[in-house]
């Protein structure tokens, strides 16, 4: 690693020139105009009434923003987790609103749109993007133009479009701390007048930054492919058409779910009681579930090493995706436009709880005479390696057709966007689990099939009254229709096993011991033994309508205000990781929100000052939680909890001190509050559950802002410096809204900063480019995700995952 950075630094001597100062003649001192398509259409983001920041190309570039997750930590508001610990999967939240869990049966909050063509789910969602131009946040409901499951907000990643008449190229490439290697190289070649064709491919590797000493891959590894093929063809000035195909693939591995604060986190072993005791002759036998673990851990803080008892292999994930895009502008005021998207994602993934420990179902006997000792064991199942592999299968289609346009209606300026849109979805995820004392025996086998449909309407239409041109009213609408259905095994599961009548499988596995015996049914029967593995049905169609009215009031040229009341909703379904098949087959219902919001938008100082701020109230109904209705806390349903409001401020504020100097703040206060207290719960055993909520939104900060410091400069005739400087902030946030899975995650702190240097004007190459970055300079150790005391049976209060820890390396670039 040394020896890289050395010639790195080297090679970068050559790059430094004369000092000197320039100026911009048009604006030296004035912010640039950011442009943005938040509403479908090429607009300044100062004109646009959403509360949106948008991150260009060269902020991207400077503050080494590759994925969704690095963009959360610029955002207010906006929180990415990897669920469950796996960096292949985003779990978004914006404004308090997210999911409770990440499930290919449940949608997202967030609508993540690639290029204009709709995500669809979290899974694969974690890829980085080789070659964008632009990253949009779009902040609160977006029911009209981006439909269902934009509850939260939308995220827009807009890719750079091949250039026709124009040779590009580009080479990156990165060397840090953890033997951390990035590559990136993009050519766009022109193809006579008409075509183009733009490529880009990135390839990046790094080790896990904690280790792993015992079996398997050390935790938090990356390892990832990139590439986008983009062609351009435009026959004339009317007509454009567009096609893409990306593909990416990653070998990371999870991030580690550490022990928290407990009585086994020194190590040891634990026992914890899986039955009450049973009289036989001379005494009484016991059942426990036995935790035993092969190193302590840390009271906080991240550790650096795990004697890992269970293997830790990467996670494969590889997606491919199609987009076709045509428009044509069918008049000077008229644009048509066609957007088709094809996704496939196949993922193969392997979690556990706890890594360094291993688990066992042991009774043990207790004497009321002379006979065997205490504590003698009688029967001992294990030990049991708590492990989960996954495999998910998944593919979307999407088509949407769009008019984009303006005209006069009498008195008023109409400008209008109205189009259809149709969403086709496939998915077969499978787990296999090794459960508590299964041991070297038979894994027991879940899996879920899906098949969903959407067709939708929408339009928005702005009036403004030519006699008060200040004044611009919108209307929206939204018609949906929303149709799933899903079918599920889960030999896992003593309910879904009695659909089909038990198998051997079901009357060997030792969850079953206790729910044989209370249903008085003889496991060692084989004529109850002989029955086949049957699923359970859930189809439903949901009809929604989303209107939207937004007023906007243009004060004078710099200062725009706003009120806008919008409703949005996220879909319907059901859980793949259900427990009972009746919870299965009644699904859950879709969540509805009715928000308001006010803000103001506008420039001042000839410029020098931009500001956005928006203040807003949410009323969210059929909040889809999570709650465990199984032997193990992956068994999961979702129940709607009611009456929840949310509200808050935020704003951001940039001013450019000087020629070149530039400080920006932006922040937010939120309040969300969950209204019900308790809910009845159906658990596996047929059994009904009172699951407690705490009063808050799980990964909803309170509190949240960011502060930057940015310099460009140039220098001499031929260079440019530049440097950036960045901090972030989130208060403590919770986990989960159930108590019984809560864990608080303390405040984090985030300092990242870098500068560079690029000397323009090279013969024969263009321009070339070096950076010195670091992220997460003073080694905090953040948490971003984990669980509480549902992990209480293995020993521990909890379980914490942690962001990266202190990472810094040289980045240089050649172009043109």
């Amino acid at each position: 690693m040394v020896k890289k950075i050395a010639a790195i630094l080297l090679g970068s001597a050559a790059l430094t020139p004369h000092v000197a100062s320039a100026q911009d003649a048009a604006n030296p001192n004035g912010l640039s105009d950011i442009v943005v398509t938040a509403q479908r259409r090429e607009q300044n983001l100062q004109d646009v009434p959403i509360s949106v920041q948008a991150l260009g190309g060269a902020k991207l570039e400077s503050q080494q923003i590759r994925s969704i997750s690095d963009i959360a930590t610029t955002v207010p508001n906006l929180n990415v987790r990897p669920g469950s610990g796996r960096s292949d999967i985003a779990s978004i939240v914006i404004r308090g609103v997210g999911p409770a869990d990440t499930q290919v049966t449940q949608d997202p909050s967030v609508a993540l749109y690639q290029d204009g063509v709709y995500i669809g789910t979290s899974f694969g969602a974690g890829f980085e993007a080789p070659d964008l131009a632009r990253v949009e946040v779009l902040r609160g409901p977006q029911g009209t133009l981006y439909g269902r499951n934009a509850t939260g907000g939308a995220i827009n990643l807009i890719s750079n479009s091949p250039e026709l008449g124009a040779f590009r190229y580009r080479l990156e490439g990165s060397v840090g701390n953890y033997e951390n290697r990035r590559g990136v190289a993009m050519l766009n070649v022109p193809l006579g007048d008409q075509f183009a064709i733009r490529g880009a491919y990135s390839r990046i590797k790094r080790d896990g930054w904690i280790k792993n000493t015992g079996i398997g891959e050390d935790f938090a590894k990356k390892d990832r492919e990139n590439a986008r093929v983009a062609l351009r063809f435009r026959p004339s000035s009317n007509f454009t058409a567009d096609y893409a195909f990306d593909y990416s693939e990653s070998h990371d591995t999870n991030v580690l779910l550490q022990p928290d604060a407990g009585p086994a986190v020194a190590g040891g072993t634990f026992q914890s009681p899986f039955s009450a005791p049973s009289a036989v002759p001379g005494g009484f036998i016991q059942t426990f579930g036995q935790t035993t673990y092969s190193q302590g851990f840390p009271a906080s803080g991240r550790v650096k090493s795990v004697n890992s008892l269970i293997p830790i292999p990467a996670i494969s994930t590889k997606v491919w995706g199609h987009t076709g895009t045509l428009e044509w502008q069918a008049a000077d005021n008229l644009t048509i436009k066609s957007i088709t998207g094809y996704r496939i994602l196949h993922n193969l993934g392997t979690g556990t709880n706890i890594p360094a420990s291993l688990v066992s179902i042991v009774t043990r006997f207790s004497p009321t005479t002379a006979g065997l000792a205490t504590g003698t064991i009688v029967n001992n199942i294990g030990p049991n390696r708590y492990l989960i592999d996954e495999t998910l299968r998944y593919r979307n289609f999407s088509q949407e057709l769009q008019a984009i346009g303006s005209a006069e209606l009498g008195s008023l300026d109409l400008e209008y966007v109205g189009g259809l849109y149709f969403f086709d979805d496939k998915g077969h995820n499978t787990t296999a689990t090794e459960n508590f004392g299964t041991g070297a025996g038979p894994l027991t086998r879940a899996g879920t099939d899906i098949n969903n449909q959407s067709i939708a309407a929408f339009t928005e239409l702005t009036f403004t009254p030519q006699s008060a041109d200040k004044l611009h009213v919108t209307l929206g609408a939204r018609v949906s229709n929303d149709k799933r259905q899903a079918t599920r095994f889960n030999e896992n599961s003593f309910s879904f096993a009695a659909l089909g009548g038990f198998t051997a499988v079901d009357c060997a596995n030792p969850n079953f011991f206790n729910a044989f015996a209370a249903a008085g049914i003889d496991r060692t029967n084989p004529a109850n033994c002989n029955g086949v593995v049957q699923g359970a049905e859930y189809s439903d169609t949901r009809r929604n309508f989303s209107p939207a009215l937004t007023v906007a009031y243009d004060v004078s040229a710099d200062l725009n205000l706003y009120a806008k009341v919008v409703k949005g909703y996220k879909s319907h379904g059901t859980s793949s990781r259900s427990a009972n098949p009746t919870n299965f087959a009644n699904g859950f219902s879709p969540e509805r929100i009715l928000s308001y919001e006010v803000g103001a938008k506008g420039t001042a100082f000839d410029r020098r000052v931009r500001f956005n701020f928006a203040g807003f109230y949410m009323d969210y109904k059929g909040y889809q939680a999570s709650v465990q209705t199984g032997g193990t806390a992956a068994d999961r349903d979702f129940i709607a909890i009611n009456g929840n409001k949310i509200y808050g401020v935020e704003g951001d504020f940039t001013v450019a001190l000087v020629q070149g100097l530039t400080f920006s703040a932006n922040g937010a206060l939120l309040h969300p509050e969950l209204g019900d207290d308790s809910k009845a719960v159906l658990r596996d055993t047929g059994q009904t559950f009172i699951e407690r909520f705490i009063n808050v939104m799980p990964y909803t900060p309170k509190r949240s802002y960011n502060l930057s410091l940015d310099f460009n400069r140039e220098v001499g005739t031929d260079a440019v410096f530049d440097a950036h400087v960045g901090y972030s902030y989130r208060s403590e946030s919770h986990t989960s809204p159930n108590a019984s899975d809560d864990r608080t995650l303390r405040n984090s702190k985030l300092l990242d900063a870098n500068i560079g240097i690029t000397r323009k004007g090279i013969e024969g190459i263009g321009e070339v480019s070096l950076r010195l970055w670091g992220r997460n300079l003073t080694n905090r150790a953040n948490e971003v995700g984990g669980f509480g005391p549902a992990l209480a049976v293995f020993g521990v209060n909890g379980a914490i995952t942690h962001d990266e820890p202190r990472t810094y390396g040289l980045t240089m670039i050649f172009r043109n």
